[in-house]
């Protein structure tokens, strides 16, 4: 099992788990296309992928599901595959195991804007009042420009700058 992030276009692999120390840790960008273009849980035997893929070649059947970002976009994959030769396999996924894995995935989306917003309302705090901050996370659109009519006064008190020059 893997938990793929996609950074700069690229998959890093963020995390991963296998059932023995002989197994390779790898992912077939093929299925990783499948699930993004797709934007739902793949789990079907993979040969209905339609292609002949060398990074496929020993894998029985897999599970992917996205991992969506704060706009809906797939920041993320959680992967995982049985192989041929695998040892304990027990055969094809299971509707009930792919709605597992397409939780954790949901879960693991959900812990990424939540990290994403913390760390923006820190980067805030280091120049906005506690107030203003609550206020730009209920409205983000108050930093956008925008055309508005304003009205200025601008005043001077008679004898301010001799006064403070002296003080």
């Amino acid at each position: 099992g893997l938990v793929l992030l996609e950074r700069d276009g690229k998959w890093k692999i963020a995390g991963s788990a296998v059932s023995s120390d002989r197994v390779n840790v790898r992912y077939s960008t093929t299925l990783l296309k499948n699930v993004v273009d797709r934007r739902r849980t793949f789990y079907e035997d993979l040969d209905a992928l339609g292609t002949n893929v060398t990074s496929l070649a020993d894998v029985a059947c897999g599970v992917a599901s996205p991992i969506f970002g704060l706009e809906e976009d797939v920041v993320g994959v959680l992967y995982g595959v049985r192989s041929q030769a695998g040892i304990g396999m027990r055969g094809a996924i299971e509707p009930i195991e792919a709605q597992l894995v397409q939780l954790l995935a949901a879960a693991a989306g959900a812990n990424l804007a939540r990290s994403l917003a913390q760390r923006t309302r820190v980067q805030f705090e280091q120049f906005f009042s506690a107030d203003l901050v609550r206020e730009l996370e209920r409205d983000a659109k108050l930093l956008e420009g925008r055309m508005d009519e304003v009205t200025i006064l601008f005043s001077d008190l008679r004898g301010f700058t001799a006064l403070s020059e002296r003080l």
